[in-house]
């Protein structure tokens, strides 16, 4: 299918996004708006050499899906964000109100059908996705890759902890980083119990806000209530989402009927294949996300439809 990329602008002032939109060669096609992991990242999501944002729009595209991604607002105003204290600063501004603002951009496209609107929440993204559903209230339904539904400061500290043990310089940085990394969860715990936080306190590089706030907002509930369709894509050879993620995502099946989990041997978090064991080293060779991903994607979109 031949596929085209045009300029959008998602949001308004002060935090216009430049944006993308990827289109089939297709009218009335199903949308789906891609949401970002942590960090500062561009449309394209860049991890190394993977462009994991622009791997997924051009194939879910060329399979008939448009896919509207953009710059996260931490990559766009990096240096403003950077110039002040976030206190107040939660997964809501930093993921939920632009990807509202992406989905009302998509609505206005002619050839996209708004009555089959889809999220895909990546990474950190997977937490923001439910919330974005609820306050929308008229997509179709959500698909969440590495993702966890467990605490994400647990996650952080189980990441360090695996990288600690490897060799070179990011195993280095871990083992120095590991003592004040678990203090900190110690703290978020405490603080989520009813502690007091102090003054320009940070935990894992966040505020005491940002922790209150994903405490406040469990995914798992938030899905349960929606009913919506879910496609949960859990890539086996991930050292930041783990065994642990995807045997929380299949206790939670009770309650989330809509839900169908797929698990990909072989698959990193950047969603590429291989067959050694994850490091941030294997990011740094230009490679391809797996087909496999937008295969399944694309064809659990079109059977919602």
């Amino acid at each position: 299918m031949v596929v085209s990329e045009r300029p959008r602008t998602v949001g308004t002032a002060p935090w216009q996004l430049d944006g993308s939109i990827c289109m089939p060669d297709a009218e009335r096609c199903p949308g789906l708006v891609l949401i970002h992991g942590s960090g500062a990242n561009d449309r394209d999501h860049r991890v190394g050499a993977t462009r994991i944002f622009r791997d997924l729009a051009h194939g879910l595209a060329a399979r008939g899906v448009a896919v509207l991604r953009y710059d996260k607002r931490t990559f766009a105003y990096r240096e403003r964000l950077a110039s002040r204290l976030d206190d107040d600063l939660t997964l809501h501004e930093e993921a939920v109100v632009d990807a509202r603002a992406a989905l009302a951009v998509l609505r206005q496209e002619p050839n996209v059908d708004d009555r089959r609107l889809f999220l895909f929440g990546y990474s950190l993204g997977g937490l923001a996705a439910p919330r974005v559903a609820l306050l929308d209230g008229g997509l179709r339904g959500l698909v969440i890759a590495a993702a966890t539904l467990r605490p994400l400061e647990e996650r952080l500290l189980e990441q360090i902890r695996y990288l600690a043990a490897l060799d070179g310089p990011n195993a280095r940085r871990a083992r120095r980083a590991l003592p004040q990394a678990e203090r900190d969860v110690k703290r978020i715990k405490d603080i989520v119990g009813g502690a007091p936080p102090l003054l320009d306190e940070r935990l894992l590089e966040r505020s005491p806000t940002y922790w209150l706030d994903l405490a406040r907002h469990q995914p798992a509930a938030i899905l349960a209530s929606l009913g919506l369709p879910l496609l949960v894509i859990h890539p086996e050879r991930d050292y930041q989402v783990t065994d642990g993620d995807l045997h929380a995502w299949r206790e939670s099946s009770a309650q989330l009927p809509g839900l169908e989990l797929r698990s990909y041997p072989g698959l990193n978090h950047s969603l590429v294949f291989g067959t050694e064991a994850s490091s941030p080293d294997e990011h740094e060779k230009p490679t391809r996300i797996s087909d496999d991903v937008p295969n399944d994607v694309a064809r659990w979109i079109h059977s919602c439809c």
